[in-house]
């Protein structure tokens, strides 16, 4: 199955005159990415991303909030706002800015009992899969990891 690499990007909602002012971080709670334990701001990602924000010389607040909460902050620009661990699509691209990425995810795999590992190694695309009728896709309203 040919091998998908998905980039986690540090998604910036007004990142024009954003020097020597303060911005907000946010994330989705997402661990081991970027989570919260007992009340403190944990995760490899949001350590690399408060980097990143310490060198350009930005102060920050951090918090975890609902993706369609951080959504709508983008979209409306209430403040000046940084989003952590966003893909990069058409649409959000309407309301905001990507940088390059700061991460990149292993390749995705597709996940079979054993007892049908033989009848899925024989498929040699995912798009084979997908389009043929005997196997059903779901989709799911947000994400899942």
């Amino acid at each position: 199955m040919k091998k998908i690499t998905l980039t986690t990007v540090l998604l910036v909602g007004l990142i024009l005159s954003l020097a020597a002012q303060s911005v907000s971080l946010s994330y989705i709670d997402r661990a081991p990415y970027y989570y919260q334990e007992n009340g403190v701001n944990k995760g490899f990602l949001l350590d690399r991303a408060e980097k990143i924000l310490k060198e350009a010389g930005l102060t920050y607040t951090i918090s975890a909030l609902p993706p369609n909460r951080i959504t709508a902050i983008l979209e409306t620009q209430q403040e000046r706002h940084i989003s952590i661990g966003w893909f990069k699509r058409p649409e959000r691209e309407v309301f905001a800015q990507f940088s390059v990425p700061i991460y990149r995810n292993k390749p995705q795999a597709l996940l079979v009992l054993k007892t049908r590992a033989a009848e899925f190694k024989a498929i040699p695309k995912f798009a084979e899969v997908a389009a043929n009728p005997k196997y059903k896709m779901g989709a799911v309203d947000g994400f899942s990891y």
